[in-house]
């Protein structure tokens, strides 16, 4: 496994500004939703077993949009 997905990212830092106190309380719940949804990203990350032959992408439409770039030569077959 990547060492960046072993844990968290780090805190914010956040910046003491009294103007802003009346968002404090806010900014707490939103940091608190940010913190959980990387939490469950993380569990399903390292948790979940992944087949990656079972593909959850239209891989047709895919390959007719990767036709469609210049820098792209050849769409190869073994995407099926």
């Amino acid at each position: 496994m990547l060492s960046f997905m072993t844990h968290a990212p780090p805190p914010l830092q956040h910046h003491h500004d009294p103007s802003m106190a009346h968002h404090q309380p806010m900014q707490q719940a939103h940091m608190h939703l940010l913190h959980s949804f990387w939490m469950r990203q993380m569990h399903e990350i390292q948790n979940v077993p992944q087949d990656f032959k079972v593909h959850h992408l239209p891989l047709a439409r895919i390959k007719k949009v990767m036709k469609t770039d210049d820098d792209v030569k050849v769409c190869s077959r073994s995407m099926h």
